[in-house]
Formats: C-alpha cells, sequence, structure tokens
C-alpha cells in the first residue's frame, strides 16, 4: 500500500489509484478458474501432438499449437504452473512455444502474432505469460521495424498496461517515456482504454511516495497531454479526475496559484454531474484536491458533509427497499384475485433495483465515512477516526465482497491508529486481517502484501515490547 504509516497519504493515493480501469486493476493479475468448452483441453492436445509428428519440431505450427494448449489449461486450472491431463504446466508449454519463435528470427508478422496472444493471455488474467509473451514481442518488433516503429509502440503499450496491473515500477518506468512519446505524437482523441491507462499513469507518478519534483512533472505532462487528446467537449470521467488531478499535482509541487485557478475554472464551467455517481465523484476529487492544499480543517467539514448527504441518501435506500420488499411479499400473498405473472415480475424488479440501490448507497456512505476517518486521523482526533473506520468497515462488508481495496485500506488505518494509541493487541489482529486477504488476491510479490508484512512485524516487534 505505500501508505500504511500515514492516513493521510492514504486518502491522497488510495482515492487516485481507485479511479484506475479494471483491467488495470492488481486482480486482473490474479489467475482464477474459467469452465471451458468440453473436450477443449483434449483437442488442443492433439493439436500439439499432430505437430510434433511432422518433420522437424521447430515450427511454427507447433508454437502456436503449444501456445494455444498453455492458454486453454491456464484458464481451466485457474494458475500458470499447474499441469493438466498429461500435458506439462502452462508455463512450461509457453517457454517450448517462445523458444520456437525467438528461434525463427525477428519479423514484424511475427511480433504482431506474439503481441495477439500477450493480450489473450492478459486478458485471461495469466498476466505473467502474457508478459514473457509481449516482451519477446517488443524485441522481435524493435529488431525488425526498430522502437520508435507504431508496431512496437502498441506493443510497448501493451506491455505497460500488464505493468500497471502488476505494479511493477521497474518496467512501468522503463516504458513510460515511449508511452510519453506516443501521447505527445498523437493527434486522434483517445478511446475509453486509452483514458484509463494515461489515468493509470497519472495516478501511478503522482502516488509515488516523497513528492519527487521528477514524479510530479512526469504526472503532470500526463494530465496535461491527456486532457489535450480528450475529445473536446467531452464530458466523461476520465477528464474530470484528470483535472482534479492536475489540481492536486500543482498542490503538491506548491504551485497554488495555478491549482486555485485550475479548481475555479472546473467550479465555474462543470455541468450539473449526470448521475449521483458523477456528482460523488466530483465530491471525493475536490476533497482531494483540499487535503492536498494542506487546508485540513477545510476538508473536514467537507468530509462530514459527505457523510451527511450519503447517510441521507443511505436512508431513502433503505426506506425503499423495506417498502419494495414488502410490496412483493403482500403481491405473492394475494389470494383474490391472485397475482398474474406480471404483477409477480414487476414487483420482483422494483425489489432488485431497490435492493442495488441500497447496497450502492451503502458502499458509498462506507467510502464518505473512510475519507472523514483518515482526516480526522491526520487531526490527531482519534475517537472520532477510530468511531468513524469501524463505522465505514461495517458498510463496506466481509471478505466476500467486492469491496476489498477499501476495506484493507480503511483496517489498516484502524490498526495503525491502534499502534499510535499503544494497543498492539488489537493493531495484530486487524493488520493480520488485512493479510490474510491481501495475500490470496494479490500474491506475495504485490506490494502492498509486503507493505502489509511489514506491518505485521513492526507490530509483533512492539508486541514483544
Amino acid at each position: 500500500m505505500k501508505r500504511l504509516s500515514s492516513p493521510l497519504l492514504a486518502l491522497l493515493l488510495a482515492a487516485a489509484v481507485g479511479h484506475a480501469h479494471a483491467a488495470l486493476d492488481a486482480t486482473a493479475c490474479k489467475p482464477r478458474y474459467t469452465a471451458l468448452t468440453p473436450g477443449a483441453i483434449q483437442e488442443a492436445s492433439s493439436r500439439v501432438a499432430a505437430a510434433r509428428s511432422q518433420p522437424g519440431e521447430q515450427q511454427l505450427v507447433l508454437a502456436a499449437a503449444l501456445a494455444d494448449l498453455a492458454l486453454l489449461s491456464a484458464r481451466q486450472n485457474g494458475a500458470p504452473d499447474i499441469a493438466t491431463d498429461g500435458n506439462p504446466a502452462p508455463t512450461e508449454l509457453l517457454r517450448q512455444a517462445l523458444a520456437i519463435w525467438n528461434a525463427a528470427g525477428p519479423s514484424a508478422g511475427l511480433a504482431g502474432t506474439l503481441q495477439t496472444r500477450g493480450v489473450a493471455f492478459f486478458n485471461s488474467q495469466q498476466c505473467q505469460l502474457g508478459r514473457e509473451l509481449l516482451e519477446s514481442a517488443l524485441r522481435l518488433s524493435s529488431t525488425a521495424a526498430g522502437p520508435n516503429h507504431p508496431a512496437s509502440v502498441a506493443i510497448a503499450h501493451d506491455l505497460l498496461r500488464v505493468g500497471l496491473a502488476q505494479r511493477d515500477d521497474a518496467l512501468v518506468r522503463r516504458l513510460a517515456p515511449m508511452a510519453k512519446a506516443s501521447l505527445d505524437a498523437r493527434r486522434q482523441p483517445l478511446d475509453p482504454q486509452d483514458e484509463q491507462t494515461v489515468l493509470a499513469l497519472v495516478d501511478f507518478f503522482y502516488g509515488q511516495p516523497g513528492d519527487r519534483q521528477e514524479d510530479l512533472q512526469m504526472a503532470e505532462q500526463l494530465a496535461q497531454r491527456g486532457l489535450a487528446l480528450i475529445s473536446a467537449g467531452s464530458a466523461s470521467s476520465a477528464q474530470r479526475v484528470l483535472s482534479y488531478r492536475l489540481a492536486s499535482i500543482y498542490y503538491a509541487q506548491l504551485r497554488y496559484a495555478e491549482a486555485e485557478t485550475l479548481r475555479a475554472r472546473l467550479d465555474a464551467g462543470g455541468a450539473q454531474p449526470s448521475t449521483p455517481r458523477d456528482g460523488l465523484l466530483r465530491q471525493r476529487e475536490e476533497l482531494i484536491a483540499v487535503v492536498r492544499k494542506g487546508e485540513l480543517q477545510a476538508a473536514l467539514g467537507m468530509a462530514r458533509t459527505m457523510v451527511e448527504q450519503r447517510q441521507q441518501a443511505f436512508d431513502a435506500s433503505r426506506q425503499a427497499l423495506v417498502q419494495a420488499t414488502a410490496a412483493e411479499a403482500q403481491t405473492k400473498a394475494q389470494r383474490d384475485p391472485a397475482p398474474d405473472k406480471a404483477a409477480l415480475a414487476q414487483a420482483a424488479r422494483t425489489l432488485a433495483q431497490a435492493r442495488t440501490w441500497h447496497n450502492t448507497e451503502t458502499f458509498w456512505l462506507a467510502q464518505a465515512r473512510s475519507y472523514l476517518g483518515e482526516i480526522q486521523h491526520a487531526l490527531g482526533e482519534l475517537d472520532g477516526a477510530a468511531a468513524a473506520y469501524e463505522a465505514a468497515l461495517a458498510g463496506f462488508g466481509d471478505g466476500r465482497s467486492g469491496n476489498w481495496k477499501d476495506r484493507t485500506r480503511t483496517r489498516s488505518d484502524l490498526a495503525i491508529l491502534y499502534r499510535t494509541r499503544g494497543d498492539a493487541a488489537r493493531a495484530l489482529a486487524l493488520q493480520q486481517q488485512v493479510l490474510d486477504e491481501l495475500l490470496p488476491l494479490l500474491g506475495e510479490d504485490h506490494p502492498d502484501v509486503k507493505e502489509a508484512r511489514a506491518e505485521l512485524a513492526l507490530l509483533r516487534k512492539l508486541q514483544k515490547g
């Protein structure tokens, strides 16, 4: 998390990276089981066997068959290192395929083939295998066409998306200059996927610890170029987030006049939010900007207002859910005349809509409470912060729900609060829960897992005295 020791930084970074596209989320690299068409593995195995029986094994048809089998096996197993039906594990199958492809010599066509396959592995949540294919594709394309050729740049762009999902700082930093150069040379507007990649890149450099000037400069340049490439008149969430993020970057660089000017322009020219989610997003980004400016008392008032508004919406959604539940029960219980199928279906739809609304408002209220807790924590209002954290955790739900980012961040912040108060035992229990949830989601090598382990080690040392 790179923020376990600073609740204030937790707000800034967690809210920032929370807008990254799902394809760039760390869970996109957590392999999972996928049901396949019956017989798919056996058919792929047969194609491999047939290709091996042909004269000479160094054939591109064999490489393709091996890669097909590797992808199917990885999807079926949910992991790249488990063998299936007597075949080697996907990692070994892909190693054999890459050996054939690399021996074939560099060509633009072969690089394109590996790129397509690498993206397919990435989209199947097999990030490491996809990365190996894309790295080979980039080497082949750079040799055959040059590193600055559009084909090479496109491959690097796909590889960068994998690096962002894996949170591989070294890979992202290596490819970021190429991505920036591509953006600088680009003339057509960004498509939605490219918008989210730019957002993720901006958040990557903005979220680095220490506010290093070179990182903030890169974040600023990427944000400015991204805004220039978003279609004129676009009201996309990416445009709003980039604009507010740019203001926060200015604050981080102590360029208050520019930040204030940008925020004033956003406030004056911003259309009314088209949906409740857009309104919440705008509130959150404005809150981040005020925190970044250092005006914590103002941010505290904004956060309290945010909680009050979300509480009102939550209460309304709860009342609607109660009414919809009672209405469906009454419809089902009606006997004379008996309800028809249309009435039953309408009652069920109304209940489903009410339940969805209530679940959404529950999550949004929990988020607002977590922000309030972090600001109170930063101001030293520990009792209020603890109460806000606890209420937020109740709203985020248990480990079976999808709010793992907010839940683990808030739980870690609460653990830090207890550590500050000298209650190492309660802090240790909370931080262990953080690790237990993050580890199966992200894997042993993820930075958040490593940070959670480091915090646990510190707590155990404190507990021993």
